[in-house]
Protein backbone atom coordinates (compact mmCIF):
# COMPACT_ATOMS: atom_id res chain seq x y z
CA UNK A 1 0.00 0.00 0.00
CA UNK A 2 1.39 3.82 -1.04
CA UNK A 3 0.41 6.53 1.02
CA UNK A 4 0.11 10.44 0.14
CA UNK A 5 -0.19 13.65 1.80
CA UNK A 6 -2.05 16.97 0.96
CA UNK A 7 -0.23 18.62 -2.13
CA UNK A 8 0.16 22.31 -2.82
CA UNK A 9 0.63 23.70 -6.32
CA UNK A 10 3.69 24.32 -6.37
CA UNK A 11 4.50 20.13 -5.65
CA UNK A 12 1.76 18.49 -7.52
CA UNK A 13 3.83 17.48 -10.38
CA UNK A 14 6.62 15.59 -8.25
CA UNK A 15 4.15 14.26 -6.06
CA UNK A 16 2.32 12.68 -9.31
CA UNK A 17 5.68 11.02 -10.30
CA UNK A 18 6.75 9.95 -7.10
CA UNK A 19 3.52 8.47 -6.60
CA UNK A 20 3.17 7.09 -10.01
CA UNK A 21 6.93 5.61 -10.20
CA UNK A 22 5.98 3.67 -6.99
CA UNK A 23 2.66 2.33 -8.37
CA UNK A 24 4.97 1.12 -11.40
CA UNK A 25 7.47 -0.38 -8.83
CA UNK A 26 4.91 -2.08 -7.03
CA UNK A 27 3.01 -3.39 -10.25
CA UNK A 28 6.20 -4.90 -12.26
CA UNK A 29 7.23 -6.30 -8.55
CA UNK A 30 3.93 -7.89 -8.51
CA UNK A 31 4.46 -9.74 -11.77
CA UNK A 32 7.95 -10.17 -11.04
CA UNK A 33 7.20 -12.94 -8.83
CA UNK A 34 6.53 -15.39 -11.15
CA UNK A 35 8.40 -14.01 -14.10
CA UNK A 36 11.57 -12.94 -13.75
CA UNK A 37 15.38 -14.73 -14.37
CA UNK A 38 15.90 -16.01 -11.03
CA UNK A 39 12.07 -17.59 -10.98
CA UNK A 40 12.35 -18.92 -14.05
CA UNK A 41 13.92 -22.14 -15.00
CA UNK A 42 16.90 -21.88 -17.30
CA UNK A 43 16.46 -22.56 -20.84
CA UNK A 44 18.84 -25.58 -20.84
CA UNK A 45 16.79 -26.72 -17.49
CA UNK A 46 13.52 -26.78 -19.82
CA UNK A 47 14.64 -28.44 -22.62
CA UNK A 48 14.35 -24.69 -24.94
CA UNK A 49 17.91 -24.01 -25.19
CA UNK A 50 19.83 -22.61 -28.63
CA UNK A 51 22.94 -24.04 -29.18
CA UNK A 52 25.56 -21.58 -28.59
CA UNK A 53 29.02 -21.87 -29.98
CA UNK A 54 32.61 -19.96 -29.52
CA UNK A 55 33.51 -19.43 -33.04
CA UNK A 56 36.74 -18.07 -31.85
CA UNK A 57 37.09 -14.76 -34.59
CA UNK A 58 35.08 -16.31 -37.80
CA UNK A 59 31.64 -14.32 -38.01
CA UNK A 60 28.84 -16.97 -39.15
CA UNK A 61 26.32 -14.25 -39.95
CA UNK A 62 28.87 -11.67 -41.42
CA UNK A 63 26.94 -11.74 -44.79
CA UNK A 64 23.67 -10.81 -42.81
CA UNK A 65 22.30 -8.21 -40.92
CA UNK A 66 24.08 -6.51 -38.29
CA UNK A 67 24.75 -3.31 -36.02
CA UNK A 68 27.57 -2.24 -34.28
CA UNK A 69 27.45 -0.23 -31.05
CA UNK A 70 29.65 2.61 -33.25
CA UNK A 71 27.62 2.70 -35.67
CA UNK A 72 24.28 2.29 -33.90
CA UNK A 73 24.45 2.60 -30.67
CA UNK A 74 20.75 3.56 -30.22
CA UNK A 75 19.63 -0.01 -31.35
CA UNK A 76 21.95 -1.59 -27.43
CA UNK A 77 19.99 -1.13 -24.28
CA UNK A 78 22.76 -1.16 -21.67
CA UNK A 79 23.17 -0.85 -18.19
CA UNK A 80 26.12 1.24 -17.55
CA UNK A 81 28.11 3.52 -20.12
CA UNK A 82 30.36 2.11 -22.34
CA UNK A 83 33.46 3.32 -23.13
CA UNK A 84 36.01 2.38 -26.07
CA UNK A 85 39.40 0.86 -24.74
CA UNK A 86 42.03 -1.17 -26.45
CA UNK A 87 39.31 -1.44 -29.42
CA UNK A 88 36.56 -2.85 -27.81
CA UNK A 89 33.64 -1.12 -25.83
CA UNK A 90 33.71 -2.06 -21.97
CA UNK A 91 31.46 -1.71 -19.41
CA UNK A 92 31.63 2.21 -17.05
CA UNK A 93 29.80 2.46 -13.75
CA UNK A 94 31.86 3.86 -11.15
CA UNK A 95 34.30 6.91 -11.00
CA UNK A 96 36.57 5.27 -8.21
CA UNK A 97 39.35 7.38 -7.46
CA UNK A 98 41.35 11.06 -8.15
CA UNK A 99 43.69 8.95 -10.67
CA UNK A 100 42.98 5.85 -12.41
CA UNK A 101 40.45 3.14 -11.75
CA UNK A 102 37.21 3.60 -13.42
CA UNK A 103 38.04 7.41 -14.74
CA UNK A 104 37.74 8.21 -18.70
CA UNK A 105 38.79 5.83 -21.37
CA UNK A 106 39.31 2.65 -18.81
CA UNK A 107 39.71 -1.09 -18.47
CA UNK A 108 36.44 -1.83 -17.11
CA UNK A 109 38.38 -3.08 -14.35
CA UNK A 110 36.02 -2.08 -11.70
CA UNK A 111 32.78 -2.69 -13.68
CA UNK A 112 30.89 -5.29 -11.76
CA UNK A 113 27.99 -6.57 -14.40
CA UNK A 114 26.17 -5.17 -17.07
CA UNK A 115 22.97 -6.76 -19.76
CA UNK A 116 23.38 -5.55 -23.25
CA UNK A 117 19.76 -6.56 -24.95
CA UNK A 118 18.53 -6.19 -29.51
CA UNK A 119 15.51 -7.21 -30.46
CA UNK A 120 16.31 -9.55 -32.57
CA UNK A 121 14.01 -11.67 -35.46
CA UNK A 122 15.87 -14.44 -37.13
CA UNK A 123 17.19 -18.00 -36.42
CA UNK A 124 20.32 -17.44 -35.19
CA UNK A 125 22.50 -14.80 -33.13
CA UNK A 126 26.01 -13.78 -33.14
CA UNK A 127 27.92 -11.39 -30.22
CA UNK A 128 30.65 -9.67 -31.63
CA UNK A 129 32.53 -9.50 -27.88
CA UNK A 130 36.28 -9.45 -26.62
CA UNK A 131 38.11 -12.01 -25.25
CA UNK A 132 37.84 -12.30 -21.76
CA UNK A 133 38.93 -14.72 -18.96
CA UNK A 134 35.77 -13.73 -17.81
CA UNK A 135 32.22 -16.06 -19.19
CA UNK A 136 29.53 -14.41 -20.97
CA UNK A 137 26.02 -15.24 -19.95
CA UNK A 138 22.88 -14.95 -22.04
CA UNK A 139 19.04 -14.78 -21.65
CA UNK A 140 16.45 -15.02 -24.07
CA UNK A 141 13.04 -13.10 -23.65
CA UNK A 142 14.49 -12.45 -19.88
CA UNK A 143 15.08 -16.49 -19.10
CA UNK A 144 18.71 -17.15 -18.26
CA UNK A 145 20.24 -19.53 -21.48
CA UNK A 146 22.33 -21.14 -18.41
CA UNK A 147 24.07 -20.41 -15.24
CA UNK A 148 27.30 -21.12 -16.11
CA UNK A 149 27.87 -18.70 -19.16
CA UNK A 150 30.70 -19.23 -22.07
CA UNK A 151 34.10 -18.61 -22.36
CA UNK A 152 35.15 -17.05 -25.81
CA UNK A 153 37.79 -18.83 -27.85
CA UNK A 154 40.44 -16.78 -27.26
CA UNK A 155 40.66 -15.16 -23.73
CA UNK A 156 44.10 -13.04 -24.14
CA UNK A 157 44.01 -9.51 -25.09
CA UNK A 158 43.60 -9.64 -29.06
CA UNK A 159 41.19 -9.52 -32.26
CA UNK A 160 37.02 -9.66 -31.91
CA UNK A 161 35.52 -12.89 -30.85
CA UNK A 162 31.89 -13.99 -31.89
CA UNK A 163 29.90 -16.17 -29.80
CA UNK A 164 26.39 -17.52 -31.77
CA UNK A 165 22.80 -18.85 -30.44
CA UNK A 166 21.52 -21.11 -32.67
CA UNK A 167 17.50 -21.66 -32.28
CA UNK A 168 17.09 -24.09 -35.32
CA UNK A 169 15.46 -27.08 -33.06
CA UNK A 170 14.11 -24.66 -30.33
CA UNK A 171 11.62 -22.24 -32.12
CA UNK A 172 13.76 -21.38 -35.59
CA UNK A 173 12.85 -17.83 -37.38
CA UNK A 174 11.22 -15.85 -34.58
CA UNK A 175 11.40 -12.63 -33.02
CA UNK A 176 13.08 -12.04 -29.70
CA UNK A 177 14.92 -10.14 -27.44
CA UNK A 178 18.16 -11.11 -27.07
CA UNK A 179 20.82 -10.32 -23.94
CA UNK A 180 24.62 -10.58 -23.40
CA UNK A 181 25.57 -10.15 -19.64
CA UNK A 182 28.73 -9.12 -19.47
CA UNK A 183 31.00 -9.30 -16.02
CA UNK A 184 34.44 -7.08 -15.12
CA UNK A 185 36.78 -7.70 -18.11
CA UNK A 186 33.71 -8.56 -20.64
CA UNK A 187 33.32 -6.30 -23.26
CA UNK A 188 31.02 -5.87 -26.53
CA UNK A 189 30.90 -4.42 -30.23
CA UNK A 190 28.02 -5.26 -31.77
CA UNK A 191 25.34 -8.31 -32.66
CA UNK A 192 24.82 -10.24 -36.27
CA UNK A 193 22.09 -12.20 -37.83
CA UNK A 194 20.89 -13.97 -40.89
CA UNK A 195 20.77 -12.03 -44.25
CA UNK A 196 16.81 -12.64 -44.15
CA UNK A 197 16.75 -10.97 -40.55
CA UNK A 198 15.86 -7.87 -38.60
CA UNK A 199 17.83 -5.94 -35.47
CA UNK A 200 15.74 -3.12 -33.69
CA UNK A 201 16.10 -1.69 -30.52
CA UNK A 202 14.17 -3.31 -27.62
CA UNK A 203 11.15 -1.61 -26.92
CA UNK A 204 10.22 -0.05 -23.57
CA UNK A 205 6.83 0.62 -22.42
CA UNK A 206 5.48 3.11 -19.78
CA UNK A 207 6.25 0.47 -17.02
CA UNK A 208 9.42 0.19 -17.98
CA UNK A 209 12.21 1.10 -15.16
CA UNK A 210 15.81 2.09 -14.67
CA UNK A 211 17.79 1.93 -11.89
CA UNK A 212 21.23 2.58 -9.97
CA UNK A 213 22.73 1.18 -7.03
CA UNK A 214 25.77 2.86 -5.57
CA UNK A 215 27.69 1.15 -3.01
CA UNK A 216 31.01 -0.45 -1.83
CA UNK A 217 32.60 -3.86 -2.69
CA UNK A 218 29.00 -5.48 -1.89
CA UNK A 219 27.97 -3.82 -4.90
CA UNK A 220 30.73 -4.15 -7.08
CA UNK A 221 31.39 -8.07 -6.30
CA UNK A 222 34.60 -8.46 -4.15
CA UNK A 223 34.97 -11.42 -3.77
CA UNK A 224 33.04 -13.21 -6.17
CA UNK A 225 33.26 -16.32 -7.16
CA UNK A 226 31.00 -16.95 -9.30
CA UNK A 227 28.90 -15.14 -12.05
CA UNK A 228 28.71 -10.79 -11.32
CA UNK A 229 25.21 -11.27 -12.38
CA UNK A 230 24.27 -12.84 -9.56
CA UNK A 231 25.29 -10.06 -6.94
CA UNK A 232 22.80 -8.89 -4.80
CA UNK A 233 21.95 -5.85 -6.54
CA UNK A 234 20.79 -7.50 -9.53
CA UNK A 235 18.75 -10.46 -8.22
CA UNK A 236 17.17 -7.70 -5.69
CA UNK A 237 16.41 -5.99 -9.29
CA UNK A 238 15.43 -8.65 -10.97
CA UNK A 239 12.49 -9.59 -8.29
CA UNK A 240 11.32 -6.03 -8.68
CA UNK A 241 10.93 -6.24 -11.90
CA UNK A 242 13.39 -3.24 -12.92
CA UNK A 243 14.17 -3.25 -16.77
CA UNK A 244 17.94 -1.78 -16.37
CA UNK A 245 20.42 -1.62 -13.52
CA UNK A 246 23.90 0.13 -13.08
CA UNK A 247 25.89 -1.71 -10.31
CA UNK A 248 27.80 1.28 -9.09
CA UNK A 249 30.32 -0.28 -6.69
CA UNK A 250 33.59 0.48 -5.96
CA UNK A 251 35.58 -1.66 -3.02
CA UNK A 252 36.57 0.53 0.11
CA UNK A 253 34.28 3.52 -0.57
CA UNK A 254 31.95 4.68 2.20
CA UNK A 255 30.09 7.55 3.72
CA UNK A 256 32.57 8.44 6.57
CA UNK A 257 35.95 10.68 5.54
CA UNK A 258 37.35 10.17 2.16
CA UNK A 259 40.69 7.61 2.35
CA UNK A 260 43.20 8.83 0.29
CA UNK A 261 42.72 8.52 -3.61
CA UNK A 262 39.61 6.13 -3.21
CA UNK A 263 36.17 8.81 -2.96
CA UNK A 264 33.57 8.94 -0.53
CA UNK A 265 30.13 7.58 -1.41
CA UNK A 266 29.33 11.57 -1.39
CA UNK A 267 32.23 12.19 -3.40
CA UNK A 268 30.90 9.61 -5.87
CA UNK A 269 27.55 11.25 -6.43
CA UNK A 270 29.06 14.60 -7.11
CA UNK A 271 31.41 13.34 -9.16
CA UNK A 272 28.40 11.63 -11.30
CA UNK A 273 28.59 8.19 -10.29
CA UNK A 274 24.65 7.75 -10.67
CA UNK A 275 24.88 9.03 -14.15
CA UNK A 276 26.73 6.13 -15.04
CA UNK A 277 24.01 3.83 -16.16
CA UNK A 278 23.90 6.04 -19.34
CA UNK A 279 20.11 6.80 -18.32
CA UNK A 280 18.34 9.06 -15.96
CA UNK A 281 17.08 6.47 -13.21
CA UNK A 282 13.78 6.18 -11.98
CA UNK A 283 15.04 4.68 -8.96
CA UNK A 284 18.45 5.50 -7.16
CA UNK A 285 19.37 3.19 -4.22
CA UNK A 286 22.19 4.44 -2.01
CA UNK A 287 23.45 1.69 0.64
CA UNK A 288 25.21 2.05 4.45
CA UNK A 289 28.66 0.58 4.49
CA UNK A 290 30.24 -1.78 6.88
CA UNK A 291 33.35 0.49 6.40
CA UNK A 292 32.27 2.71 8.26
CA UNK A 293 31.98 1.20 11.24
CA UNK A 294 35.15 3.03 12.67
CA UNK A 295 34.48 6.58 11.21
CA UNK A 296 32.83 9.36 12.75
CA UNK A 297 28.97 9.48 13.35
CA UNK A 298 28.78 13.11 12.83
CA UNK A 299 31.01 12.65 9.60
CA UNK A 300 28.70 9.78 8.14
CA UNK A 301 26.03 12.17 8.92
CA UNK A 302 27.15 15.24 7.10
CA UNK A 303 28.28 13.11 4.38
CA UNK A 304 24.97 11.69 3.93
CA UNK A 305 23.00 15.01 4.14
CA UNK A 306 24.72 16.35 1.52
CA UNK A 307 24.69 13.16 -0.53
CA UNK A 308 20.31 13.10 -0.60
CA UNK A 309 20.86 16.46 -1.54
CA UNK A 310 22.62 16.14 -4.66
CA UNK A 311 21.43 12.96 -5.53
CA UNK A 312 17.74 14.82 -5.45
CA UNK A 313 18.96 17.79 -6.83
CA UNK A 314 20.81 15.70 -10.30
CA UNK A 315 17.63 13.50 -10.07
CA UNK A 316 14.34 15.20 -8.88
CA UNK A 317 12.00 12.88 -9.96
CA UNK A 318 13.42 9.59 -9.03
CA UNK A 319 12.54 7.60 -6.35
CA UNK A 320 15.53 7.10 -3.35
CA UNK A 321 16.04 4.32 -0.76
CA UNK A 322 18.50 4.56 1.85
CA UNK A 323 19.27 1.30 3.29
CA UNK A 324 21.47 0.57 6.51
CA UNK A 325 24.36 -1.23 7.43
CA UNK A 326 24.86 -4.80 7.51
CA UNK A 327 26.85 -6.45 10.55
CA UNK A 328 28.40 -8.73 8.02
CA UNK A 329 31.72 -9.12 11.10
CA UNK A 330 33.35 -6.01 9.74
CA UNK A 331 33.17 -4.49 13.48
CA UNK A 332 30.88 -5.24 16.34
CA UNK A 333 27.21 -5.05 16.39
CA UNK A 334 27.36 -2.00 18.23
CA UNK A 335 29.52 -0.14 15.53
CA UNK A 336 27.43 -1.45 12.88
CA UNK A 337 24.37 0.16 14.75
CA UNK A 338 25.72 2.77 15.57
CA UNK A 339 26.69 3.98 11.53
CA UNK A 340 23.64 2.97 10.19
CA UNK A 341 21.54 5.26 12.85
CA UNK A 342 24.34 8.29 11.67
CA UNK A 343 23.20 7.36 7.80
CA UNK A 344 19.80 7.70 8.86
CA UNK A 345 20.58 10.94 10.57
CA UNK A 346 22.20 12.01 7.53
CA UNK A 347 18.78 11.25 5.55
CA UNK A 348 16.67 12.93 8.00
CA UNK A 349 19.23 16.37 8.24
CA UNK A 350 18.77 16.31 4.68
CA UNK A 351 15.42 17.77 4.59
CA UNK A 352 14.37 15.83 1.57
CA UNK A 353 10.97 14.26 2.59
CA UNK A 354 9.20 13.05 -0.55
CA UNK A 355 9.92 10.35 -2.31
CA UNK A 356 12.66 8.73 -0.36
CA UNK A 357 12.10 6.06 2.17
CA UNK A 358 15.03 4.90 4.67
CA UNK A 359 15.48 0.60 5.52
CA UNK A 360 16.85 -0.37 8.30
CA UNK A 361 18.79 -3.22 8.65
CA UNK A 362 20.37 -3.95 11.85
CA UNK A 363 18.42 -1.66 13.75
CA UNK A 364 14.71 -3.60 11.72
CA UNK A 365 12.29 -3.41 14.73
CA UNK A 366 11.63 -6.98 13.60
CA UNK A 367 15.24 -8.03 14.29
CA UNK A 368 18.67 -7.77 12.55
CA UNK A 369 18.87 -9.41 9.16
CA UNK A 370 22.61 -10.62 9.72
CA UNK A 371 22.75 -12.26 13.16
CA UNK A 372 25.73 -14.54 15.03
CA UNK A 373 23.90 -17.76 13.81
CA UNK A 374 23.23 -17.06 9.90
CA UNK A 375 26.59 -14.78 9.20
CA UNK A 376 28.59 -17.96 8.42
CA UNK A 377 25.76 -19.22 5.74
CA UNK A 378 25.34 -16.03 4.21
CA UNK A 379 28.97 -14.73 4.02
CA UNK A 380 32.50 -15.84 2.96
CA UNK A 381 34.57 -15.37 6.20
CA UNK A 382 38.16 -13.92 5.84
CA UNK A 383 40.86 -13.51 8.19
CA UNK A 384 40.48 -9.87 8.17
CA UNK A 385 36.97 -8.92 9.18
CA UNK A 386 36.49 -5.98 6.33
CA UNK A 387 37.21 -9.04 3.51
CA UNK A 388 33.67 -10.08 4.50
CA UNK A 389 31.34 -10.71 1.88
CA UNK A 390 28.39 -12.60 0.57
CA UNK A 391 28.65 -15.83 -0.69
CA UNK A 392 26.72 -17.50 -3.54
CA UNK A 393 23.39 -18.28 -0.98
CA UNK A 394 24.07 -14.81 0.71
CA UNK A 395 23.64 -12.90 -2.41
CA UNK A 396 20.41 -14.65 -3.02
CA UNK A 397 18.64 -13.94 0.11
CA UNK A 398 19.75 -10.41 0.05
CA UNK A 399 18.54 -9.74 -2.98
CA UNK A 400 15.06 -11.39 -2.08
CA UNK A 401 15.30 -9.19 1.42
CA UNK A 402 15.84 -6.03 -0.12
CA UNK A 403 13.49 -6.44 -2.59
CA UNK A 404 10.78 -7.03 -0.20
CA UNK A 405 12.09 -4.11 1.74
CA UNK A 406 11.81 -1.70 -0.56
CA UNK A 407 7.95 -3.00 -1.21
CA UNK A 408 7.33 -2.93 2.22
CA UNK A 409 8.92 0.77 2.05
CA UNK A 410 6.74 2.51 -0.11
CA UNK A 411 3.93 2.14 2.46
CA UNK A 412 5.25 5.12 4.56
CA UNK A 413 7.11 7.13 1.69
CA UNK A 414 5.65 10.24 1.48
CA UNK A 415 4.38 12.45 -2.00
Amino acid sequence: MVTSRLLNNADTELSEIYFRKAKILSDNARMAQVNNPRKLPTMVAAGIAPVVTANDTVNPNAAGQGKTYLAAPAIFTVSGTPVLASGQYRIKDAIIGATGGNIGLNNGAQASTSRISVEVTGTTVTWRLGPSVAKYRFLVNNQYVDLVGINTTQTAVGPDQYITLDFTAVGGYATRIVAVETQKTCSFQGVYTEANGLIRAVAKPKNWLRAVKLGDSYVDGAAQTTAYGDLYGVQCADWLGINQISMSGSGGTRWGSNTGAVYSFGNRIANGDLALGGFTPDIIFLMGSVNDYVQVAADITNNVAAGVVNARSQYPGALIFVAGTYDAGSGSTAQNTASENAVFAGVAASGVTRGIATVPITTDPNGAWVTAANRPTLFTLGADPQLTHWNDVGNGIAGTWEARAYLNALGSMLF
